[in-house]
């Protein structure tokens, strides 16, 4: 398979943006949800976004923004034609993956994880501990709990 990685600006934004604190994502996110990656599919291919892939989040628990139960994001990148193009920045999912997303919605309904892999935080089980945890793209661990206490007051407070 023959892996491409496209260069465009627009595609840089994920992997050139300043790094975000936790306070900056929940004010800036127009939703906020934790849920399981339903699926992760091809498409749709529009001819101005050839390469995309739609995931599907089953909404378990919401903390900002309009209500959902399932979160639909297209994300452009993605494989056709055995030809993969991988976007700098962009978070990738896997079915059945827990996750917490603090997400943008753009101009036609369709959603965006803010910051790139900076939005997107994986629920995990510590296999010393046993206890849940939550990493963030530097594959940084802390407290699950903690960090929904952390998330809770300034989200519901927010508009």
């Amino acid at each position: 398979m023959l892996a491409v990685t496209l260069l465009a600006p627009s595609t840089l934004l994920g992997a050139t943006q300043q790094p975000r604190s936790l306070k900056q994502l929940i004010h800036t996110a127009d939703v906020i949800v934790r849920g399981t990656v339903q699926s992760v599919t091809p498409g749709p291919h529009k001819e101005e976004d050839a390469f995309s892939t739609t995931v599907v989040i089953a909404v378990r628990e919401q903390w900002k923004g309009h209500r959902l139960s399932i979160l639909r994001l297209i994300q452009s990148q993605g494989t056709q034609g055995g030809i993969t193009q991988a976007v700098p920045g962009h978070p990738t999912f896997l079915v059945g993956e827990e996750v917490i997303l603090f997400v943008v919605q753009e101009g036609g309904g369709q959603y965006h994880v803010l910051g790139g892999k900076q939005g997107k935080f994986s629920i995990q089980t510590d296999p010393r501990s046993g206890k849940r945890v939550i990493e963030d793209l530097t594959g940084a661990r802390s407290d699950l709990t903690t960090f929904l206490a952390r998330l809770g007051a300034p989200a519901k407070t927010g508009p």
